[in-house]
């Protein structure tokens, strides 16, 4: 009886400790509670107005908590757009979307947005619904709520209640998740609604907020589509020509510059076109996006944007591959390494009676594109950049790049890294250097 009387006090005396997923994320009934005071889908009168944004404002603080480890909201993100969307499906598509600020519209798009902030806006964009019948409702919504921001007609609480550029992020996020639909945009919807959303877009790759990214990414998405790699694709590029080519001579908005060459960017990512078809449409882009990484220019994302630009398009001039030379890490086991060592001896004896079996032969040698070598300088010149961003990001544009080249032109840029590390005062170039090793 003792015995069993200590066990429990023990238990009582035990901390709190999460035991399942379920538990992991505290406040998830309250969470819920709020997300139906956001979602009316009438008219709100002033009283419930305040209450509904009271009620975004506590579902923001709720969020912003998991920041460090949003993961832990994992089981629970899906029923939560899942509320959300719903009740902004019926808003979108009703007469409310012509009282835009008198409805809870603005609330669900802005509590969509924040929760993008903290478990990241990819993670969110695949629960959003994507079927044929959202395609024509979101874009009108957009095209709405781009009116509204043209005329600066937001009336809400630019500090506690929602922000017009919350709903605009959100929907553009949206748009996005639609150029899955796995049918020709002429099926869907018309062609001039295809031409007013590129349109859009150009127009919000100038903003100098979050917007800027949604638009890039979501243009992209839609222009790697099949249908329009000979028609809005070519017109899309023509005109980012043009833009790259002007910013050089200083006649440009740098944040127009940066939107495009995102976009870019993100378009060689996720096009399904053959090599040979993307390097051909991306060919005319060459000069003006060689001069303007020679300008060094000075603002940070602009400069990671030209080493992800140099580093995708070099790697579309090779074949996929990965190289039968690179370094292969050995088992973590001391004694299975030992085995391995013992049996490679034989295969090592076998290998030099006859040297055709090796694997340095079954590497073959091919002729390298002149393109690849300038990617190359450029993305290791990258490596001496002074933002840690864009050394990351020209360290992993060499491993990439590298990994599909022929051992002898893998020894070239092992002896171009080693150059960077001739001046030890020199700390980007030494650490640029490190992280491509």
């Amino acid at each position: 009886v003792e015995t069993e009387e200590a066990e429990n006090t023990v238990q009582d005396e035990t901390p709190e400790v999460a035991l399942s997923q379920s538990s992991v994320f505290l406040e998830s009934e309250l969470a819920f509670q709020l997300i139906e005071k956001i979602t009316i889908t009438t008219v709100l009168s002033q009283s419930q107005a305040k209450e509904s944004n009271d009620a975004l404002s506590r579902i923001r603080q709720i969020f912003d908590k998991y920041l460090d480890l949003p993961s832990l909201m994992d089981k629970h993100i899906g029923r939560i757009v899942g509320l959300l969307t719903k009740a902004a499906q019926e808003i979108m598509a009703s007469d409310l979307m012509d009282q835009f600020w008198d409805s809870c519209l603005p609330r669900i798009l802005s509590a969509l947005y924040a929760l993008s902030k903290v478990r990241g806006r990819k993670r969110v964009q695949k629960f959003l619904p994507h079927t044929v019948d959202d395609v024509e409702v979101v874009f009108e919504a957009l095209r709405k709520l781009d009116a509204l921001h043209k005329n600066q007609s937001q009336s809400a609480d630019m500090t506690e209640g929602p922000q017009l550029w919350e709903s605009i992020h959100t929907l553009w996020n949206w748009v996005g998740i639609l150029s899955l639909v796995p049918f020709k945009s002429s099926i869907i919807v018309e062609e001039k609604q295809i031409s007013d959303l590129i349109a859009l877009g150009k127009t919000h790759l100038s903003e100098p907020g979050p917007i800027r990214e949604m638009a890039a990414s979501c243009l992209a998405s839609w222009l790697a589509r099949p249908e329009f790699e000979e028609t809005d694709l070519v017109s899309f590029i023509e005109w980012s020509c043009e833009i790259l080519i002007d910013i050089s001579s200083n006649r440009r908005n740098i944040f127009l510059t940066m939107g495009c060459l995102q976009t870019l960017v993100s378009i060689i990512k996720t096009s399904k076109a053959n090599r040979e078809t993307l390097i051909s449409l991306m060919q005319p882009l060459w000069n003006a996006i060689s001069k303007l990484s020679e300008s060094n220019p000075s603002n940070l994302l602009l400069r990671k944007n030209l080493i992800k630009w140099w580093t995708r398009l070099g790697c579309a001039h090779l074949p996929p591959r990965v190289a039968s030379w690179r370094y292969q890490r050995g088992r973590r086991s001391l004694k299975d390494n030992l085995l391995q060592t013992k049996s490679e001896k034989g295969d090592d004896a076998a290998a030099a009676e006859n040297p055709s079996s090796t694997s340095d032969s079954q590497d073959d040698f091919f002729s390298v594109p002149d393109e690849v070598e300038e990617a190359m300088g450029h993305v290791i010149g990258g490596l001496t950049d002074p933002s840690t961003i864009v050394r990351w990001s020209a360290a992993k544009g060499v491993g990439r790049i590298a990994e599909r080249l022929p051992k002898l032109c893998g020894e070239d840029v092992v002896d171009a890294l080693l150059q960077l590390l001739d001046d030890v005062e020199k700390d980007n170039d030494w650490h640029g250097a490190c992280l491509a090793f």
